[in-house]
């Protein structure tokens, strides 16, 4: 039973974090951010636990930086596109 209360009172800040998070950066852009939740952990895993990576962690770490790069990375629209605002 205390371990339900404590669990409990653990998701809060967590959750008020999120929502912050989404307040600022905008709902598209966080769920990318979460992303990187994975990676950080395995990061502190490695220095704390002695977590050793393989090479299918390796493979998944890069897939999710990828991703996150091609999300936030601003284009530049090309000549022909239409440009938002232009008539």
């Amino acid at each position: 039973m205390v371990i339900r209360i404590l669990g409990s009172a653990g998701k809060y800040p967590d959750i008020s974090c999120l929502f912050k998070l989404i307040a600022r950066i905008g709902a598209n852009k966080t769920a990318y951010a979460t992303v990187l939740f994975p990676i950080v952990a395995l990061t502190i895993s490695a220095f704390v636990e002695g977590y050793t990576f393989t090479p299918i962690a390796i493979i998944g770490l890069v897939l999710a930086l990828l991703g996150n790069i091609i999300v936030f990375y601003k284009r530049t629209p090309l000549s022909s596109e239409k440009v938002k605002g232009d008539t």
